[in-house]
């Protein structure tokens, strides 16, 4: 009798203990759901390890926005990087098109195979949609060249980033 009843008072314990410790379904859960991904000559590609923006501020102003992550932990490629510069005002939300802006592209296969817009062709183009103190998500197209072989060209359609600045 007396293990009976050690045996359900237990039993109530523990199902009291499970309820209390049980996650309540209206907290947010954290977002694992920053990225950086492309189409590259027509195949998609993710890059979501350490996707992270950093802010470069001149007088209260972002002028500098380098961004982007990695497919891997170890080693940390492939991955994808961009950036925005716009010394003499203010990144927004808008279009920053290496014609007007000095804007950076950079697929890097393995650390050594690398391709980026620094290239004859002024197409790469970045769009902005939004800019927060903690976020940064836009879009981006354009044309990276090998830096090895210019002859080997990356065509970057449906690019899209959604990043935290760390």
């Amino acid at each position: 009798m007396r293990t009976i009843v050690f045996s359900t008072l237990l039993l109530i314990l523990l199902s009291i203990y499970q309820i209390s410790c049980s996650k309540n379904d209206t907290t947010p859960k954290p977002s694992n759901s920053y990225f950086v991904k492309a189409k590259l000559n027509g195949e998609m590609k993710t890059f979501t390890y350490q996707a992270q923006a950093q802010k470069g501020m001149k007088n209260g102003n972002f002028v500098h926005v380098p961004f982007g992550a990695s497919q891997n932990e170890e080693p940390p490629f492939p991955q994808f990087s961009l950036e925005i510069w716009n010394l003499d005002g203010n990144i927004t939300p808008g279009v920053y098109s290496e014609t007007e802006y000095l804007i950076m592209g950079r697929y890097s296969i393995d650390g050594e195979n690398l391709y980026n817009n620094v290239n004859d062709i002024d197409d790469f183009k970045i769009r902005v949609t939004s800019i927060t103190e903690k976020e940064f998500k836009g879009t981006f197209e354009g044309t990276l060249t090998n830096d090895s072989n210019s002859d080997l060209v990356l065509k970057v359609t449906e690019g899209e980033f959604f990043v935290p600045f760390k």
